[in-house]
């Protein structure tokens, strides 16, 4: 609360002539009136501005804001290629993904691989499903090698998707690869809704200073 200079001069321009301690005690008990009159003041105007704009305008403006669609805010994909091999990073020097040119459909990464134990237990998948593209390893890989499987590529960052299609030699949607530029959480949230449900899921979640991977049987 400000006071101003004009409205406070009446109260101590004769301050100099209270001199004794009852006036001294008269002086403070006008300030104390004088504040509480000024503070009463301003909760009236804030009540007056309140009603012209609505009791209830901080909440609907909160819900407003709630209501806009999320502004998402990627890393930046990058590229690099050493001794023939191709890495994907998100604007680190951390590895994403990598292919060798030579063997685009070959699985490079040591992880990668491992997360490919599970064919010593299913050698007839009937659809399986990534979750992260990351170069797209795993998807190249399971597509070429069970003919009979359907592959569903679940990847948020449209950046990706184009990269790996370009760069990384994705094949092109068919009627056994589907690549969907989505939430993978809205994926799995929604999955009664899929017309055939996922025998494999890969879980690449990746990030531009991480690189977790995951293979699971749901």
């Amino acid at each position: 609360m400000s006071i101003c200079a004009k409205c406070v001069a009446p109260l101590t321009g004769g301050w100099a002539r209270y001199h004794s301690a009852s006036a001294g005690r008269t002086f403070l008990v006008r300030l104390a009136r004088f504040i509480h009159i000024m503070l009463i003041r301003r909760k009236s105007i804030e009540a007056q501005a309140n009603t012209k704009a609505g009791p209830n305008r901080r909440r609907q403006q909160l819900e407003a804001d709630a209501s806009k669609p999320r502004k998402i805010k990627y890393a930046p994909v990058t590229l690099s290629e050493l001794e023939g091999v191709r890495y994907l990073h998100f604007g680190t020097e951390w590895v994403q993904g990598a292919m060798r040119i030579r063997k685009p459909d070959w699985i490079e990464l040591e992880y990668a691989q491992q997360m490919m134990a599970w064919m010593l237990f299913n050698r007839d998948p009937r659809h399986i499903v990534q979750l992260g593209l990351g170069t797209g390893a795993l998807t190249k890989f399971s597509y070429r090698q069970f003919a009979q499987a359907q592959v569903t590529a679940v990847e948020l960052n449209p950046a990706v998707i184009t990269i790996c299609h370009s760069m990384f030699k994705l094949p092109e949607p068919d009627e056994r690869l589907m690549i969907l530029e989505s939430d993978a959480m809205d994926f799995i949230v929604h999955a009664a809704s899929h017309s055939s449900p996922a025998g494999l899921a890969f879980i690449v979640s990746s990030s531009a200073d991480s690189m977790p991977g995951m293979c699971a049987a749901p």
